[in-house]
This record gives structure tokens, C-alpha cells and sequence, in this order.
């Protein structure tokens, strides 16, 4: 049978392995959130950020008077809707 000197010796083994555990998905933890950083949400230089490039910004939709063309843009420019 087993002695209660090596079931103590497990539980004090298991309780380290808990213990080494949980500072390790601290620190997992703590690396993943320094990972998501950028300049955009930390106090980063932009120069930091890498290489990859940022989405570019889509131009603003035209006005519909600046779709006109001719006689009726003369119109909308002097009688503005």
C-alpha cells in the first residue's frame, strides 16, 4: 500500500504545481494584454507599431448637389437646399 509519507509528499507536490500554475497564466496573461497594445491605445510611439499598415480611411460619401452637373449645380450654388 501506499505510506502517508508519500501521500503527503504528492499533496505538497500538487499544491506546488498549483501554485506555479496560477503565477503562469498570470503571466500569460499579463504578456497577451502587453501584446494587444499599439500606439493607438498605449503611450507607444506610432513608430512601434511595426510595419503593417493601417486600414485606410474611406473617402466621405459626395453631396448630392456635387453630383450635378451644369444648369441645375448653377441652381442648388445659388439657392442652396
Amino acid at each position: 500500500m501506499v505510506e502517508t509519507d508519500d501521500i503527503a509528499q504528492l499533496k505538497a507536490l500538487i499544491l506546488a504545481q498549483q501554485e506555479e500554475i496560477a503565477a503562469l497564466k498570470a503571466a500569460i496573461a499579463d504578456l497577451t494584454a502587453r501584446l494587444a497594445q499599439n500606439s493607438t491605445n498605449s503611450s507607444k510611439p506610432p513608430s512601434s507599431d511595426g510595419l503593417a499598415k493601417k486600414p485606410p480611411i474611406k473617402p466621405a460619401l459626395p453631396k448630392a448637389t456635387d453630383l450635378l452637373h451644369g444648369s441645375l449645380k448653377a441652381y442648388f450654388d445659388r439657392n442652396p437646399v
